[in-house]
C-alpha cells in the first residue's frame, strides 16, 4: 500500500472532497455542470485506457466549484467555465492510502483534470481535451447524487473504526427531508434532528431519540455506532451504486446507506 499521490495535494491547493455539489443530470446539451460524471476512458502516456469496472472516478462541477472521487481519494477545486473553454485549478486530493494500481488511476485523473483546456458534450458523454486539441478524457454520466431522500444502512464504524455490516446495521435508516430535517432509526431508536449541506461538507445538529427504549447486547453497540457516525459527519459522498457514505473530519469513512428504493 502506498499513499496515493501526495504530490497532487501539494501541486493543487484547495479543499475537501466530494460529489455534494453535483445533483441529478442537467441540461447537457447547454453546459456539463450539474450533472456527476463518471470516468469511463483517460489518456495515461498518451494511450486512451479504460478505467478499471470496480473503480468508480467522478466528477461533478456547480457554480465555479468542482469536486469528486479520484477513485481512492476525494477532491475538490474550483474551475473556469467560458463557452467551451474549461480550466481546472486549486484542485486538492485527500491523502488516504490506496494500492498501487488505483493509486496509479488517480494520479493521471488528476494530471488530466490540470491539462484540461476544453469541452465537449457528445451522445451523453462528456469529454475533455487539451491544449493541443488531444482527448484527456471521456465520462459517462452518473446517476443523482442529491443526499435528500431515505437511506437504508449498510455498514458503520465500530469502536476500532472497522466498518460492520450485518442485519442490525441494515434495520438502521435514514431520511434527509428536503428542508433540512433528518429523521432515522439507529437500530433500537427512533432520532430527530437537522442536518445542513454546503458542497460536500454536512453537519448534523444534536441528536434527539424519541421515547427511548432500553437497547442491550448486539442492538446497544450499534445505536452507539450509528449515533457516533451521524454525530462525527462532516462530509459526504454519494457513488455510481447510489452508496452515501458519511465521513468524519478526517475523512475517514463512518456509515455507509443504499438508497432506499
Amino acid at each position: 500500500m502506498i499513499k496515493a499521490r501526495t504530490m497532487l495535494a501539494v501541486a493543487m491547493s484547495g479543499a475537501l472532497l466530494a460529489t455534494g455539489a453535483t445533483t441529478a443530470l442537467a441540461d447537457m446539451a447547454d453546459t456539463p455542470e450539474g450533472t456527476l460524471w463518471t470516468l469511463a476512458q483517460q489518456s495515461v502516456e498518451g494511450e486512451m485506457t479504460a478505467v478499471p469496472e470496480d473503480l468508480s472516478v467522478t466528477l461533478g462541477m456547480q457554480t465555479g466549484e468542482v469536486d469528486g472521487s479520484g477513485g481512492c481519494n476525494m477532491f475538490s477545486g474550483v474551475y473556469t467555465l467560458d463557452g467551451e473553454s474549461l480550466v481546472f485549478d486549486a484542485i486538492s486530493f485527500t491523502e488516504m492510502y490506496c494500492d498501487d494500481q488505483i493509486a496509479a488511476v488517480e494520479g493521471a485523473f488528476g494530471a488530466n483534470l490540470l491539462d484540461t483546456r476544453t469541452w465537449v458534450l457528445e451522445a451523453e458523454q462528456l469529454l475533455l481535451s487539451g491544449q493541443d486539441g488531444g482527448l484527456l478524457m471521456r465520462f459517462d454520466a452518473g446517476p443523482d447524487a442529491t443526499i435528500v431522500g431515505s437511506w437504508v444502512g449498510l455498514e458503520a464504524a465500530d469502536a476500532s473504526g472497522e466498518m460492520v455490516g450485518g442485519q442490525g446495521v441494515t434495520n438502521v435508516f435514514a431520511n434527509f427531508l428536503a428542508g433540512g430535517e433528518f429523521k432515522g432509526f439507529d437500530g433500537c431508536n427512533d432520532v430527530l434532528s437537522t442536518y445542513t449541506v454546503d458542497g460536500a461538507l454536512i453537519e448534523l445538529g444534536e441528536l434527539q431519540t424519541l421515547a427511548p427504549l432500553p437497547c442491550d447486547g448486539e442492538l446497544a453497540e450499534i445505536s452507539t455506532a450509528v449515533q457516533d457516525a451521524l454525530s462525527s459527519a462532516a462530509t459526504w459522498s454519494i457513488d455510481a451504486d447510489q452508496v452515501l457514505e458519511l465521513q468524519d473530519e478526517a475523512g475517514r469513512p463512518a456509515i455507509r446507506f443504499a438508497r432506499s428504493e
